[in-house]
């Protein structure tokens, strides 16, 4: 009998215990009311938003906090933060929009609430127009002699932006950066040289040996850097290793382009009979490989599964539709033709410059129709004043939309790549 008491005694006592750390469990995350701004409410680089929220919680708040996330969900101003210890906060907070890198288009504003167990998060979406890129000039990586010499020609006016030795093989403008990147030939190195001394620079450690190719994006600020047989990719200054091309037969880099998820790389090997086109993730894994024996010149974005190829074979130049899932699956072929170089424009035209002239390809019609009689070696879109930017023997010439000549400027040296430099 004494026992059975015991046990009953015992199993009381474990049911209080049981019911009483239930009532001290806190299930009741913080309620958030956002009284300021309104849901897709529009803001400018430069405004200060100010943001008004009721808080309230069953027991005390511990803390608030207040950032503006872009559409990656990555804050990209100075957040609002404090410790609370009450049961109820009005909260008044102001984020300044200062970062002059924003890109036009949706932002959220996030509020997030915690007490002493539970988190709490609202998402105010708004629209924020960002400054725009405006065209500084354009940028023309030069051999002059056993000099390397990057001019910057705007306007007729030329100005000297830097002044090194050594051969340039391939140069780069990261315009978000302000810096110059130049590529060193044969053997490299990889530098940075910032635009401006004031600017405050990110590093990119100097790097040797090998270098077949640099490119660079300015909607994504990568830069794509290829090896005798590696793909390297650089971000900010931090450099990781993209891809790794193991085989029998050793493959090179020689082109990439970064499109959506993807990265499309053409290799060369030792052989003209075994290039391919390689597809992979950012991540490094490997989508895709297809033979490719022609010589690409220029890659360029079609849309997120698709790719222009321009390339050239023996006496034929071809420009192909690239899906990163399939492959090739449009082909058109120019016979007594070579392709030097291409660019697109703002309305998804294509210009190829060739052995014939500056050809003009619309996205809508599949044609490829004259655009220019200039043989360019090199060409690029200045998005900012809408017109074709074309490095021709010993000028830099600047054509409206209609391919009309509206002036040009003496190269110093041999142009070996051509790109527009933009500021905000």
């Amino acid at each position: 009998m004494k026992f059975r008491l015991l046990i009953l005694f015992h199993l009381s006592m474990y049911a209080i215990f049981c019911v009483s750390c239930k009532k001290d469990e806190d299930n009741s995350a913080p309620v958030i009311s956002v009284v300021n701004p309104q849901e897709n409410s529009s803001f400018n680089t430069f405004d200060t938003l100010y943001i008004q929220a009721n808080l309230s919680d069953d027991r005390n708040l511990t803390f608030v906090s207040v950032e503006l996330l872009n559409n990656d969900l990555i804050s990209v101003v100075s957040p609002f933060g404090r410790n609370l210890n009450s049961s109820s906060y009005n909260l008044n907070a102001q984020l300044i929009i200062d970062n002059i890198h924003l890109t036009s288009g949706i932002h959220y504003i996030l509020i997030t609430a915690k007490d002493e167990v539970n988190t709490s998060r609202t998402y105010i979406k708004i629209f924020v127009n960002g400054l725009p890129f405006e065209t500084k000039g354009y940028v023309s990586f030069e051999n002059v002699g056993s000099q390397i010499e990057v001019h910057s020609y705007f306007n007729l006016n030329d100005t000297l932006l830097l002044q090194t030795n050594g051969e340039v093989k391939g140069g780069i403008v990261d315009s978000y950066h302000q810096q110059l990147g130049i590529l060193k030939g044969p053997e490299g190195p990889f530098q940075c040289f910032p635009l401006f001394p004031f600017i405050e620079e990110w590093e990119v450690a100097e790097m040797n040996g090998g270098l077949t190719f640099c490119n660079m994006q300015i909607e994504n600020n990568y830069i794509q850097l290829g090896f005798n047989d590696q793909l390297l990719s650089i971000y900010e200054g931090e450099a990781q290793l993209k891809g790794s091309f193991q085989s029998d037969i050793s493959f090179t880099p020689m082109l990439s382009l970064i499109n959506g998820d993807n990265i499309i790389v053409w290799q060369q090997s030792p052989s003209q009979g075994a290039n391919r086109l390689e597809v992979f993730y950012q991540s490094g894994a490997i989508k895709q490989i297809s033979p490719y024996n022609r010589s690409v010149v220029a890659f360029v974005v079609k849309d997120n599964n698709h790719s222009y190829v321009i390339s050239n074979e023996g006496t034929s130049a071809y420009l192909d539709i690239y899906n990163h899932e399939n492959g090739i699956i449009n082909s058109q072929s120019f016979e007594n033709e070579h392709f030097y170089d291409a660019c697109k424009d703002a309305n998804g035209n294509v210009y190829i410059s060739g052995l014939n002239g500056i050809k003009k390809y619309n996205p809508t019609t599949l044609q490829l129709n004259s655009f220019s009689p200039v043989v360019a070696s090199q060409v690029c879109w200045d998005f900012d004043q809408e017109r074709l930017i074309a490095a021709s023997s010993n000028e830099i010439i600047v054509m409206n939309i209609l391919g009309q000549e509206q002036y040009s400027s003496t190269l110093n040296g041999e142009c070996m790549e051509l790109t527009v430099w933009y500021s905000k």
